[in-house]
């Protein structure tokens, strides 16, 4: 769990710096160009520390568990459950009809 939380975060920072790199090749000017990458970096260095400090993994494992408790409390709710039903039933008309086409 937490391994897929990383690599999403991870993921998150690639696209995130991709973006951001994308965005600083159009801004002409020398200081639109230092603020993005500056945001760039700070958003890797905040991906370290949550990857590296005890204290943050510490914090980001308990969050993830709150999360997945707040997911099941919220999913067992009767109109959580009604709605969950109708969605795949909707879906499996859907994919019945692509696969017919």
């Amino acid at each position: 769990m937490a391994m897929a939380k990383t690599t999403y975060l991870l993921i998150a920072v690639l696209v995130t710096g991709t973006l951001l790199l994308a965005q600083t090749a159009r801004n002409d000017g020398q200081m639109d160009r230092r603020r993005q990458e500056l945001k760039l970096e700070l958003l890797r260095e905040r991906a370290r520390i949550i990857r590296e400090d005890p204290d943050a993994i510490a914090l980001k494992d308990r969050i993830e568990a709150l999360q997945l408790d707040l997911a099941r409390l919220v999913d067992g709710k009767p109109g959580v459950q009604r709605l969950q039903a109708e969605l795949g039933a909707v879906e499996k008309v859907l994919q019945r009809q692509a696969e017919n086409r």
